[in-house]
């Protein structure tokens, strides 16, 4: 078992707190992302667990042992980190099997052999064994990265960043590869990374930080579908945040009442991602203007003013059907199961 649990952890760099109060529960096998801007926090808990940072209050237990204060070493915890640092004079083998030779001096030559090519299946780099790292494209060596700190058998693996130096392809086809390793390992994995996107992809649970707290926690379609807040609702992919009044259970917007399903009333944030804005031509709907727009491949993203909301409007229409132009007026439509209202204070 790996399960982790932080209680109330807090780190601060002078007048800077760069972790506030943090608890955050993490299962045993889980792969659960670390996601905000650059500053939250996040790798700050990261360097924590792993041992580098020993936080100034609170407490790290791993399988109910307390590790707080326990050196990096004595862990069963590896990290894999934003950039590779292979050893340049080490082809991949001797890269891989460098830490296990270091801390494992009982092993011998052999099982030391058959614990790297065991790696080398694992990140699907057999053939490569005797490349050095000048010699790999920028994925392999993240995969000889990931093989070096798995080879280890660590209980739990931290990531921190690993594949935002990649390019999209690359990172895109690397993802894949991480899920399956997750899967095969049965190892518990924490990632961190400000890429909403590959927080969705990967993740069985995301904690959103913001300045040094856990804004929301919960699985990728909970925190996309259903955001605690207007940061969280603005941070994880997009989204239009509009004020409005709610009375009835339905509001006011562009000249037109909208229903929504919600007991808030009063000042309100209206949450709808952009994919549920519809736009119609005809006089029916929510009056609006073309500002802005652009070709995603799949389809076009548009950007509205409708009368009375001071911020543009974000809509997408896929490829294929209708389009329009700049300064072309259209209409609007949004479903009441598409709205979410939070709280305005």
């Amino acid at each position: 078992m790996s399960r982790i649990s932080i209680i109330g952890v807090t780190q601060t760099y002078g007048d800077v707190r760069a972790l506030d109060d943090v608890s955050l529960d993490i299962g045993d096998q889980e792969f659960i992302t670390l996601l905000g801007p650059s500053g939250c926090g996040k790798t700050t808990l990261l360097r924590a667990v792993a041992g580098f940072i020993r936080p100034q209050s609170g407490t790290i237990t791993m399988d109910a042992v307390d590790i707080t204060r326990q050196p990096a070493h004595q862990r069963s915890i590896n990290m894999v980190f934003q950039r590779p640092t292979l050893f340049p004079h080490l082809n991949v083998t001797g890269n891989i099997a460098f830490g296990l030779k270091l801390e494992s001096p009982r092993l011998s030559k052999r099982e030391i052999a058959e614990r790297v090519n065991e790696a080398l299946l694992l990140v699907r780099l057999e053939g490569y064994e005797n490349r050095r790292a000048h010699e790999l494209s920028g994925g392999q060596m993240q995969r000889v990265a990931l093989a070096r700190a798995l080879v280890k058998r660590p209980s739990v693996l931290l990531l921190d960043e690993p594949l935002s130096a990649l390019d999209l392809k690359i990172r895109l086809e690397m993802e894949g590869e991480l899920r399956r390793v997750h899967r095969e390992t049965k190892a518990t994995f924490i990632y961190v990374t400000h890429d909403q996107r590959e927080a969705l992809a990967l993740s069985d649970r995301i904690a959103v930080f913001e300045n040094g707290r856990v804004s929301q926690l919960g699985t990728p379609t909970e925190i996309y579908h259903r955001p605690a807040n207007p940061f969280v609702a603005s941070f994880v992919g997009d989204s239009n945040v509009i004020p409005v009044e709610i009375s009835s259970r339905s509001f006011m917007l562009g000249g037109k009442r909208i229903a929504i399903d919600t007991d808030i009333k009063g000042p309100a944030w209206l949450v709808v991602r952009p994919e549920k804005v519809r736009l119609l031509g005809g006089d029916v709907g929510i009056p609006a203007e073309v500002s802005d727009l652009a070709f995603r491949g799949t389809g076009f993203a548009y950007e509205l003013r409708i009368p009375g909301v001071d911020s543009v409007v974000k809509a997408e229409s896929p490829a294929g059907g209708e389009s329009w132009s700049i300064g072309s007026s259209v209409n609007v439509e949004i479903e009441p199961a598409d709205c979410l209202a939070l709280v305005r204070t």
